[in-house]
């Protein structure tokens, strides 16, 4: 989570992480088996002048390599009020 926060601080100035709270998501790949883990939001905001390509990239990289060793189905960034999710972490 610090690598996270260190993230999006540098780049933006700040960012919140709430506790762990409970969450649950359907596995399609396994029969549709509902998975319970503990989940943490993390808020960062940023004017739209203030996000550069390059900021984009790193969050990007960042939601990527989260989702691939924290073996998520998902990882999720709201940008503009945009959900972008990621399911393929190459």
């Amino acid at each position: 989570m610090d690598q996270c926060l260190d993230l999006l601080g540098t780049l933006f100035g700040g960012a919140t992480a709430f506790p762990p709270a409970r969450g649950v998501w359907r596995d399609d790949d396994n029969d549709g088996a509902l998975v319970y883990d503990d989940t943490v939001v993390v808020f960062s905001y940023v004017a739209g002048e203030g996000l550069s390509e390059s900021d984009e990239d790193a969050v990007l990289q960042f939601a990527k390599r989260l989702g691939r060793d924290g073996n998520q189905g998902e990882v999720g960034v709201f940008i503009d009020g945009t959900y972008y999710g990621f399911q393929d972490f190459d």
